[in-house]
């Protein structure tokens, strides 16, 4: 444990003694100081990348670094156990990412407050829960039967994989639209949620519909009103209806288009939260650009690191655009399936957006910030340290 402070103490010490902490700083702090709050996210967005980018490439040639100068040699004179240089230069770059974003964040903060109003940071954050509807795999294992027996399911269709035909409904499932008539009401349906009360004075619950009208998009924020008579201080919201008053139908995606809101805590805890899964992220994308430099070269390292990168950002889109939904070409499919695997693996980081939903006044759940520290901050930079312990000095 001494051994993992001191690396960790001269770890911080070189890095503020380099030019580049100094740059990101500066740099971070004009761009929050000058970027407008609609482009992203007044610059937090644009500070991550930064961060993330630069501080990748740092850690991606700490290790080699050392190999370099035959430093790693000098632990056969005094015993330290490998795995604990990784860790401590990780979670020392890593220490000061979240640092600088840290500082980057308050300045934007300190300056709307400044000016006594925020236009991108509304008071409230919201709860977000959505209707209960049938898994999209029930639905998906439902219509199986029903399309293969159907006359006018294409023959190649018929003659594919059930699993390709079962992804495949799948997404349509995802994306599937519902019409909503001139005159019509359409009642949803919600779980009963610990959120969906009236404690420390918050409001009713709104009724999120994003509709498509003329090709149009529109968001549609209407009040619900819960229910009287069910024996509670303030009675949980169970069903929410809307009704079409325009003169043409209108289109929604149940799965994606429906959520009902409820009043959270404050904007400026959700800043936090967001910025402690910011922060999550850098720990566990630096310390996968030190457990790479354990093994490769400066130059190898972070092109690997920049590759993996941009596959766990792609992978996603590459499955859901990909033009041969049925998967006929043989080359193709192995090579998705070494893309979905991608996807899977990084799925748990690239799955955080805690910037969109900032945006979009969403609250960020504790229970799913604890899970990213746990996951981003300690466990895989252990996994990557133990591993990189393993390379050859």
């Amino acid at each position: 444990m001494i051994s993992f402070w001191r690396i960790f103490s001269l770890e911080l010490k070189s890095l503020f003694a380099s030019r580049t902490v100094h740059i990101l700083l500066a740099v971070s702090i004009a761009i929050m100081l000058f970027a407008p709050w609609k482009i992203f996210f007044g610059g937090l967005g644009a500070v991550f990348a930064l961060l993330l980018v630069s501080l990748m490439i740092v850690g991606a040639g700490s290790m080699a670094k050392e190999k370099a100068a035959h430093r790693l040699q000098l632990t056969q004179v005094r015993p330290v156990r490998l795995w604990v240089i990784p860790l401590a230069k990780s979670l020392s770059i890593s220490l000061v990412g979240s640092a600088i974003l840290l500082v980057a964040t308050g300045t934007r903060t300190l300056l709307s407050a400044g000016r006594g109003r925020s236009p991108s940071a509304p008071p409230q954050c919201y709860h977000v829960i959505l209707p209960i509807l049938p898994s999209v795999s029930e639905v998906a294992n439902a219509m199986y039967d029903s399309f293969m027996a159907d006359p006018n399911t294409p023959t190649a269709a018929k003659r594919a994989k059930k699993e390709v035909v079962i992804r495949l409904l799948k997404n349509k499932e995802s994306d599937r639209y519902e019409t909503i008539r001139p005159g019509e009401t359409v009642t949803f349906t919600f779980p009963t949620t610990k959120f969906a009360n009236c404690e420390s004075g918050i409001g009713n619950s709104t009724l999120r519909l994003r509709i498509n009208k003329n090709n149009k998009v529109e968001e549609i924020l209407q009040p619900v009103t819960p229910p009287q008579g069910s024996g509670h201080s303030c009675p949980r919201v169970s069903e929410a209806q809307y009704t079409n008053s325009a003169k043409i139908p209108v289109l929604y995606r149940p799965r994606q288009d429906v959520a009902l809101l409820i009043p959270a805590d404050s904007y400026y805890w959700n800043l936090f939260r967001a910025y402690l899964e910011l922060a999550s992220l850098l720990t566990a994308l630096i310390a996968f650009s030190v457990f790479l430099s354990a093994f490769l070269s400066r130059p190898v390292a972070v092109f690997v690191a920049v590759v993996v990168l941009m596959l766990g950002e792609m992978s996603p889109a590459v499955i859901d655009n990909y033009p041969d939904e049925l998967e006929e070409n043989k080359l193709d499919s192995i090579a998705l399936v070494f893309t979905r695997v991608a996807a899977e693996c990084t799925h748990p980081i690239s799955a955080l957006n805690p910037l969109e939903r900032l945006n979009e006044n969403e609250c960020i759940e504790w229970n799913e910030v604890l899970k990213a520290l746990a996951l981003n901050v300690v466990l895989l930079p252990l996994l990557f340290a133990l591993l990189g312990g393993k390379a050859p000095k």
